[in-house]
């Protein structure tokens, strides 16, 4: 795949995140994009911090930037037995508002 291409989006452009949250956003692409041709990756907030310096506090900060902007939704999962799961990471490239369809997902376990 072509990297320019899967970091296309209106995120890089957006004024209002920040440089970290683009940063994540920016992994979070690179990752489900390796997955689909791999064993799926479980994105959890550790897993994230633990690739990067920053904290579990500096990346569940910007995860919830990027929530707030419309490029992430978060979504419990549960099991058979109606307990959590996890978490489905739903990742859009474009803000929610401008573009409601899902693009990708990711799962924290």
């Amino acid at each position: 795949m072509n990297q320019k291409s899967s970091l296309s989006g209106r995120y890089l452009d957006d004024t209002t995140l920040s440089l970290k949250a683009k940063g994540l956003f920016s992994l979070m692409l690179d990752i489900r994009d390796k997955c689909a041709t791999t064993d799926a990756w479980n994105c959890t907030i550790q897993k994230l911090a633990a690739k990067n310096r920053d904290g579990t506090g500096a990346v569940g900060n910007a995860l919830r930037e990027l929530e707030d902007a419309g490029y992430v939704e978060r979504r419990r999962t549960y099991n058979a037995e109606g307990h959590i799961a996890g978490m489905q990471y739903i990742l859009h490239k474009n803000p929610l508002q401008d573009n409601p369809a899902m693009d990708d997902t990711e799962v924290e376990k």
